[in-house]
């Protein structure tokens, strides 16, 4: 395996993929957020794992290299354009009156499309606010430990110029 900036690529074609020409403008992966952990709640801290936040440009990096894409828009943004090989489970989904209200099956449809909880996972969505929402319920609520956030979302996805598809 080879490393760029910290990026272990499985094989030369992810390596050599469009979207890795985009790592030299790239700024650095943003760090882990440090959660600060209360004396005796050891068993929360056991099960707290920090979601990594990085650009759009980086995001697309850690997709190449083999990570997955989970973009939590509804389904029309997605069938809009999304990132190749992104994998669609809205958090958010119209009601009947055409409000935006909580997908009760978000939880599960991610658990359908991603049983391995360790899975290296990106999560975006348009801008970063939906993203952040759904990487924390999947940190909390079903203890998934390889999760990034895309905190430009598909609007800096799109001004990037990074491999899309419809």
């Amino acid at each position: 395996m080879e490393m760029i900036r910290n990026v272990h690529f499985k094989s030369s074609a992810a390596r050599n993929s469009p979207a890795v020409a985009v790592l030299a403008r790239a700024p650095a992966v943003s760090r882990v957020h440090r959660f600060r952990v209360q004396p005796g709640n050891a068993q929360a801290a056991a099960r707290l794992h920090a979601v990594k936040k990085v650009p759009s440009t980086e995001a697309a990096v850690l997709l190449a290299s083999g990570q997955h894409y989970l973009d939590v828009r509804t389904p029309e943004e997605y069938a809009d354009g999304h990132a190749v090989g992104a994998v669609n489970v809205p958090l958010l989904i119209k009601d009947p009156q055409g409000q935006m209200v909580p997908n009760p099956d978000f939880l599960q449809q991610v658990q359908q499309a991603f049983p391995d909880k360790a899975a290296e996972i990106v999560v975006g969505c348009r801008s970063g606010g939906r993203a952040a929402r759904a990487a924390g319920l999947l940190e909390q609520d079903l203890q998934y430990t390889g999760l990034t956030q895309d905190t430009g979302g598909w609007l800096d996805w799109v001004e990037a110029q990074l491999p899309i598809t419809k």
